[in-house]
């Protein structure tokens, strides 16, 4: 499988404006429904993606998988973003996601690698469907901790007002 330098850039290219369009389309989408449906059906499809990078044996269609993935990558992204903000009433936490996704980006390649037998780019691709997994269970997880948190706040408050 080779793929040239103009085709790379092309796929960068599409994928770029794909991931513009893509990112308004889930905005307008995330009024409607909640954060948790639009990470669920946005990590599904790109862990398909994903796999399909992985499997695939041609060229044309690996590209096509590439701009797919560069979409549904910047989609996701805002999103978990978004339900990190949602759950973060102070935004203490809020503010160390920049550095907490380069440290990712930076760290996931090696760890990748190391993972995989044979460090290839298959086994790459499938320890990042991995982790795209593995973080939307975290942010399952953070929203549902969230609505705990919410629900005693209420509470106190309700008790509160009684009291007075």
């Amino acid at each position: 499988m080779q793929a040239s330098t103009e085709d790379v850039g092309l796929v960068l290219a599409v994928g770029s404006v794909m991931a513009v369009i893509g990112g308004i389309l889930t905005a307008v989408v995330d009024k409607k429904y909640s954060h948790t449906t639009i990470i669920v059906s946005l990590s599904v499809i790109n862990a398909a993606v994903c796999f399909g990078m992985a499997s695939i044996n041609d060229t044309t269609s690996f590209l096509g998988f590439s701009a797919f993935y560069i979409m549904l990558w910047n989609m996701m992204y805002a999103r978990y973003y978004t339900a990190l903000a949602t759950t973060d009433k102070s935004g203490y936490f809020s503010s160390y996601g920049p550095e907490i996704g380069t440290v990712g980006l930076a760290a996931g390649p090696i760890v990748a690698q190391a993972a995989t037998a044979t460090g290839d780019f298959q086994g790459q691709v499938g320890v990042g469907a991995v982790c795209i997994v593995v973080a939307t269970v975290m942010v399952f997880i953070g929203l549902g901790k969230s609505k705990l948190i919410d629900r005693g706040v209420a509470a106190e408050t309700n008790s509160g007002q009684q009291k007075a």
